[in-house]
């Protein structure tokens, strides 16, 4: 980025974010020595996070999930403006399909790449978030506990989301486990100052 002057560093931003299309902009932006398609795209995805995706790894690695080997999370990038326009397409499906921006696709796919989820088997996803439970060991119990919960919440979610290609399965719900109360217990524990103070 060094390699570029500070004027033509300004002139090629102005005109990469004021092009007419997203693809436009991309084509702009790449002329910045440095700057590749995926840089730019992170560049362009903070003007519009819901519509521009930012090319990340596991952004397109879970958009073009396959279970062979080699085309999974150890899928090989390119990072071309070619497989960007191919990963945009695959993200706009998805938008259009549940109605949400890229930037949660985004998310999802981060969460599900860095624990390296085998979406083709739910069963393996299981012992991904198992290595990260064994990993809480150092932690206070409490804390581990709470961790522990909430990977268990997470398996539920990763095994609902499956690739961008499949449709979402409902998550089963159990209303009278939600009208429920908390029980007086329960609530004198929560309000309860002197017993806390005793405790400790």
């Amino acid at each position: 980025m060094q390699q570029n002057s500070e004027e033509f560093v300004k002139e090629t931003t102005i005109a990469g974010f004021s092009a007419d299309s997203w693809n436009e902009s991309l084509n702009t932006l790449t002329k910045l020595k440095g700057i590749g398609p995926a840089t730019a795209a992170l560049l362009l995805s903070t003007s519009d996070p819901e519509k521009l995706p930012f090319f990340s790894d596991e952004l397109f690695r879970w958009a073009f999930w396959d279970p062979k080997s080699g085309s999974g999370w150890d899928r090989k990038i390119k990072y071309s403006a070619k497989e960007y326009r191919e990963l945009k397409k695959k993200v706009d499906g998805l938008r259009d399909r549940l109605g949400k921006g890229a930037i949660e696709a985004e998310k999802v796919a981060y969460v599900l790449g860095k624990r390296e989820v085998d979406l083709s088997t739910p069963q393996k996803s299981g012992q991904a978030s198992q290595k990260n439970d064994a990993s809480d060991s150092t932690l206070p119990k409490n804390v581990a506990n709470e961790t522990k919960a909430s990977h268990t919440d997470s398996k539920r979610k990763i095994n609902q989301v499956a690739t961008p290609d499949e449709p979402l399965k409902p998550e089963p719900t159990d209303k009278k486990q939600k009208m429920a109360a908390p029980s007086t217990s329960q609530r004198v524990t929560r309000s309860s100052g002197k017993a806390d103070s005793k405790a400790g």
